[in-house]
């Protein structure tokens, strides 16, 4: 059996804790029934929840995002943006199978 790669467990509570930000601005965001599609709200986001879920990001996980990182391919979807952050956060990336 194969030790875990580095920073796997990392960034699985880093995408994990990417997700619960999504959920928590899609509740503030919509009214109705709970998140079905993470993708699909993240990929019609306006720039103001952009800047929201931005704030989010930089407060959760105590970084700050620079500029260029604040592009629509970072935001159009959880993995996405879940990379960004592992990235910014130093996280080895995921070891490909």
């Amino acid at each position: 059996m194969n030790a875990p790669h580095p920073g796997t467990g990392e960034r699985d509570a880093v995408a994990r804790r990417v997700a619960g930000l999504v959920r928590a601005l899609a509740d503030s965001e919509q009214d109705g029934p709970p998140l079905q599609d993470p993708d699909a709200f993240l990929d019609g986001l306006g720039s103001l929840a952009v800047v929201r879920l931005l704030v989010l990001v930089e407060e959760e996980f105590g970084i700050e995002l620079a500029s260029d990182d604040v592009v629509r391919e970072n935001f159009r979807s959880l993995g996405a943006l879940h990379t960004l952050v592992a990235d910014r956060l130093g996280l080895p990336p995921d070891r490909p199978e």
